[in-house]
């Protein structure tokens, strides 16, 4: 059974596992776009591709390749380890790259890179078992 049908058949109204992992990652995206616009001096990029990347991400990982279907406090405590991985690889990425691209290009390569190393690891990883 999926991930989709698990949720569509054992959960009771509107609030899903996916639902409250997306919901984890969003609180945990505000703290860092806020700590990116403070300390790269831009508004657009950060905001966007982190917060792309942090809210979206694992809630697709969750739902297309993850294989267990978890309750709300399970899930709960998924997002917020993969909102955290996903935001730290973002973060690292960022500082690492920020004296030679400047906070926009850092940004970018960023969002390309861990949107495509964990898209990867979800498909061929995760996917495979």
């Amino acid at each position: 059974m999926s991930n989709r049908e698990a949720d569509a058949s054992g959960s009771a109204g509107w609030l899903t596992p996916e639902k409250t992992i997306f919901s984890i990652c969003a609180a945990l995206a505000l703290p860092v776009v806020y700590f990116l616009t403070e300390r790269l001096g831009t508004i657009t990029y950060p905001a966007t591709f982190a917060t792309l990347a942090i809210v979206f991400m694992p809630p697709f990982v969750y739902r297309s390749y993850w294989p267990d279907s978890y309750d709300m406090p399970r899930a709960a405590g998924w997002g917020a380890v993969a909102g955290t991985v996903v935001a730290g690889q973002l973060l690292a990425i960022i500082f690492l790259s920020v004296p030679v691209l400047g906070g926009d290009g850092a940004v970018l390569l960023a969002f390309a890179a861990v949107v495509a190393a964990d898209y990867a690891v979800a498909r061929f990883v995760i996917g495979s078992r």
